[in-house]
């Protein structure tokens, strides 16, 4: 038995399975699209779109007042299917992350809180919100490196338990 060569197959099966493991790690990243579902009329706090169940959307306003930026006014969306409150009071800056419908159907939205000027025109905006995520595994090159390096680490291995130092006697003849 030559324990240097079988030391040195459990070495590279050891290193064979971290490369696997490495391989394995993935990468996820997610994106949002939004997509224009409805435009309010000019200098009107409501409006209508049609929603399916889990999707998510986000509201949004353009103009109302140059006094009033978006930052300084507490403004509140109230969404209402089919004549009943839906969903509790939103603050605008949730809103801007995302609602998610509950129902399937046409949603009443209201913006309450803002001053209109009727020098610069309200627009409101109901957008829908796509949100896909991608899962890489950027490391997978290594996953062959991986799978050779263990078949080369259990084949020294095996040669290394097989196989025995012998020592060759010779005679000498004078």
């Amino acid at each position: 038995m030559r324990l240097k060569f079988l030391g040195l197959g459990i070495v590279l099966i050891f290193i064979g399975l971290l490369f696997i493991s490495i391989s394995q790690i993935p990468e996820t990243t997610t994106t949002k699209n939004t997509e224009r579902i409805a435009v309010g009329e000019k200098n009107s706090t409501e409006i209508n779109a049609t929603l399916n169940a889990r999707e998510e959307f986000s509201v949004s306003y353009s103009g109302g007042s140059r006094y009033v930026s978006q930052e300084d006014v507490d403004v509140n969306v109230t969404v209402y299917y089919d004549s009943r409150n839906e969903s509790k009071i939103v603050p605008y800056t949730t809103a801007k992350t995302g609602i998610v419908a509950n129902h399937t159907g046409l949603y009443k939205i209201q913006l309450l809180g803002l001053p209109i000027d009727p020098n610069y025109p309200l627009i409101l905006t109901v957008m829908r919100i796509h949100q896909k995520t991608d899962t890489l595994y950027p490391n997978s090159y290594m996953l062959p490196i991986g799978l050779s390096t263990i078949v080369g680490g259990l084949g020294v291995s095996v040669w290394g338990t097989t196989s025995s130092k012998r020592k060759v006697k010779r005679n000498r003849k004078h």
